[in-house]
């Protein structure tokens, strides 16, 4: 099964979510949930990951990377962002 990761990024400044957004790139499923945060999900693993975005954080940024267990959550989302969700969790 492929997995989830939660992906948070502060990039160095004069980048934006926009310069991320193009370092994750269309071949990774991801939806961006707030500013500086994405629900991301690939077959990379979390050093692979940060080498894809590292970039966007040096010199001055902060990058947090952590597996996601979609099956065990719960919140207040958009219906859109659940949506997306369940599309990926049936996908396996």
């Amino acid at each position: 099964m492929m997995p989830f990761y939660v992906v948070m990024v502060n990039a160095t400044p004069g980048l934006t979510v926009h310069d991320v957004q193009d370092a994750l790139g269309t071949e990774h499923a991801w939806y961006r949930i707030a500013n500086n945060l994405w629900i991301v999900r690939t077959y990379m693993n979390p050093d692979e990951l940060q080498d894809l975005l590292v970039g966007c954080v040096r010199p001055a940024g902060t990058l947090f990377i952590s597996e996601l267990n979609p099956r065990n959550r719960q919140g207040w989302m958009p219906q859109e962002f659940w949506n997306w969700l369940n599309g990926q969790v049936r996908r396996r």
